[in-house]
């Protein structure tokens, strides 16, 4: 059986237009066939190239081997995690190593609110259910944002010293002994 021949095509029409249809030379259809498809993918490598930026990274031999350790780790291509990376950074987000594990807390933090929200419905009303589940949903949204957006060194440390004054005097200690 012969298979319909796909008229509205891109390749039938450049046949088409060239004239190589009417000849009926096989080989002279195959030819202009890759010639229409080498046309196709310069024209497509040209948009590319004019729609985005490539960037040329050297590294040595200790600094790939760390690249692709941590892009092993997180399971993905060294350019992609050189890519992930970058933005990353720019964007001050946290390069998450395994975002299914990520998915998968925030799941069941889900589910113990679910348990909980049960729970205050079934209760008797001396237990403050509405109490129990505004903090749950507190708790899990500082979860997430300490899981997507981990908190500077800075942060950490001034929050710190605004809870203890007397980490200051010891901080200050620390970095003078260094």
């Amino acid at each position: 059986m012969k298979r319909k021949t796909n008229t509205g095509s891109g390749v039938y029409q450049y046949l088409q237009a060239s004239g190589v249809l009417d000849s009926r030379d096989n080989a002279a259809i195959v030819a202009k066939r890759k010639e229409y498809w080498r046309e196709v993918k310069r024209k497509w490598k040209l948009q590319k190239k004019q729609s985005s930026t490539e960037f040329v990274l050297y590294f040595n031999d200790a600094e790939l081997q760390e690249i692709t350790k941590a892009a092993k780790a997180h399971g993905i291509s060294k350019t992609r995690y050189c890519r992930n990376a970058v933005m990353s950074y720019t964007h001050k987000r946290y390069l998450v190593q395994s975002p299914a594990a990520i998915n998968h807390i925030a799941q069941l933090l889900s589910l113990n609110y679910a348990a909980l929200q049960d729970i205050s419905n079934g209760q008797s009303p001396t237990i403050s259910g509405t109490v129990l589940l505004e903090k749950m949903a507190q708790l899990e949204q500082q979860v997430r944002s300490a899981l997507i957006h981990p908190k500077d060194i800075e942060q950490v440390i001034s929050e710190a010293v605004r809870e203890n004054s007397e980490y200051k005097t010891t901080l200050l200690q620390v970095l003078q002994n260094l």
